[in-house]
């Protein structure tokens, strides 16, 4: 799970103490966080060490054990950073503790142990360096790792997304005149709606949306569910009616959303990539400790990817979103950019009886995350020792 600290996309809010400014929002997305809608630019001007730019905030990170930052530098990227005089920039989020910032080549993300923090106050950036730069920083995450929950969320947030895309505000189906309280409506168009269909009502009083729970043929009215905006109507008022395509995760033993996308996957495969002895070091105190771990394993996760729906029309259009994501060949978990193979055929599953089963398309991704196998061990800085060695020489 994931909580945002700072986004990154505005440039407003930022106090400096000398020439560091956010100048510029970015708007390409080869170096914007997930589905952001920019990241910040910062102007380094030449003579700015020492020198920051700080945001105020108010953040509890309570349950949260990271910080993960995607950050890129125009003229101070590295490749070694072990000790202090490596890195160009350190960041505070709070007011005790400082970190260094590694500027690796490309856009990266940077992990950062926040045992012992337990509020984020500003997001402060401090240049250790007299050159003229740009720094980039998107997406700043608290983050505590629950796996394969955060990879079944980052799906159910890309498919939404696409969504959108392929279909924005949902299908439009017809209009209601709805009354505040009411546990039902009835629609000028009954098209592709059904039992545990999800609709946006939508009128100059307010949007809500809503699950069916029933439809009524003598009456023509739809009741609801307590799911959703629940099973009463909010607002008094003539409203459109919008079939929506919602993306869910875990349905066992709960009521389904048809039409609708599932996402299930819980049996990962682990792939050996790298050895399994060596160390990370991803947290850099400044002053102060390190952390230490044994690398991260890496393990596919086989996430199956089901489209159901009662209609051929509705079915086509939920299988069309889903396939815009599997275009994609990468997912944002968690701040963390990883990439999934989709190398499977897709599985079209036709009913074969009258009732219980619908039709269906399912599709089957492997995502590659890396996830903890050890603890982060907090170890002090090696200090200079100075031996002394006396040589004597002599006849054996």
């Amino acid at each position: 799970m994931k909580l945002s600290i700072e986004p990154f996309t505005s440039l407003t809010g930022w106090t400096t103490d000398g020439a560091i400014t956010a100048s510029i929002l970015n708007q390409e997305p080869t170096y914007i966080s997930g589905r952001l809608a920019a990241s910040t630019i910062f102007k380094v001007p030449a003579g700015s060490n020492g020198k920051s730019i700080y945001k105020t905030i108010s953040i509890s990170l309570a349950g949260y054990d990271e910080l993960v930052l995607s950050i890129w530098s125009q003229r101070k990227a590295g490749s070694v950073f072990e000790v202090g005089t490596d890195f160009a920039y350190q960041i505070a989020i709070e007011g005790t503790k400082a970190f260094y910032l590694p500027t690796y080549r490309g856009f990266n993300q940077v992990t950062i142990s926040i045992a012992g923090i337990t509020t984020a106050t500003k997001v402060k950036i401090t240049a250790l360096h007299n050159d003229a730069d740009y720094l980039l920083l998107s997406g700043l995450y608290a983050v505590k790792e629950e796996m394969p929950l955060d990879v079944m969320q980052a799906l159910v947030d890309e498919i939404a997304y696409h969504a959108e895309v392929v279909s924005p505000g949902g299908v439009s189906i017809g209009t209601a005149t709805t009354v505040a309280g009411a546990a039902s409506f009835a629609c000028s168009s009954g098209k592709f709606l059904d039992r545990y269909a999800v609709v946006e009502i939508s009128g100059s009083a307010g949007t809500e949306t809503h699950q069916i729970d029933s439809y009524d043929e003598v009456t023509g009215l739809y009741t609801l569910k307590t799911t959703y905006d629940g099973a009463a109507l909010l607002y008094s008022q003539a409203a459109a009616v919008k079939l929506q395509i919602p993306a869910v995760f875990g349905t066992v033993e709960e009521d389904i959303v048809v039409p609708g996308v599932a996402v299930w996957g819980m049996a990962p495969e682990p792939l050996y990539l790298e050895t399994d002895v060596q160390r990370e070091i991803d947290t850099y105190e400044v002053g102060g400790t390190f952390g230490d771990r044994r690398d991260d394993m890496y393990l596919s996760w086989p996430m199956l990817i089901d489209c159901e729906s009662r209609h051929n029309e509705t079915l086509a259009l939920a299988s069309r979103i889903v396939r815009r994501l599997l275009g994609q060949g990468n997912l944002w978990v968690n701040g963390r950019k990883y990439d999934f193979h989709w190398d499977q055929l897709g599985t079209d599953v036709l009913p074969e009886q009258v009732v219980e089963t619908l039709p269906k398309v399912q599709y089957t991704l492997d995502v590659i995350v890396r996830e903890r196998r050890e603890d982060r061990q907090t170890l002090p800085k090696a200090l200079t020792a100075t031996d002394t060695v006396t040589i004597e020489t002599g006849v054996l």
